[in-house]
């Protein structure tokens, strides 16, 4: 029995071409090497002789924390809408917050007469 090449293919990229990212994957390498920057700067703003720790904090809440919770929070839209979609595509789903499928029923009268007050 012979081998041949398009039934075992070798995995993973051919020689000599570049390798591809996922888009997700490229962004979080992104915020990964940004929050790399911000917590050099938040270093350089501590050890500074005009900084202050305080200053640094502020730079690493501001410059990293802030902006870097932005951007996962836009990220995973896609992924937010795609769940929801697929929860409307249940059979059974509801949009109600307490899971129930059918309407409310209409208002009842109430059963005791309401006390009137002596003029």
């Amino acid at each position: 029995m012979t081998l041949t090449r398009a039934r075992f293919a070798p995995l993973g990229p051919r020689p000599g071409s570049a390798p591809t990212f996922s888009r997700p994957a490229l962004m979080y390498l992104v915020l990964l090497a940004w929050g790399y920057v911000v917590v050099m700067m938040a270093i350089a703003e501590a050890l500074s002789p005009q900084g202050t720790v305080l200053g640094a904090f502020f730079t690493l809440l501001l410059y990293g924390v802030g902006p870097m919770g932005l951007a996962i929070y836009l990220m995973g839209t896609p992924l937010r809408r795609k769940a929801r979609r697929r929860q409307a595509a249940l059979p059974g789903s509801s949009d109600a917050p307490d899971g129930r499928t059918q309407p409310p029923a209409a208002a009842q009268e109430t059963r005791v007469p309401p006390v009137r007050e002596e003029p």
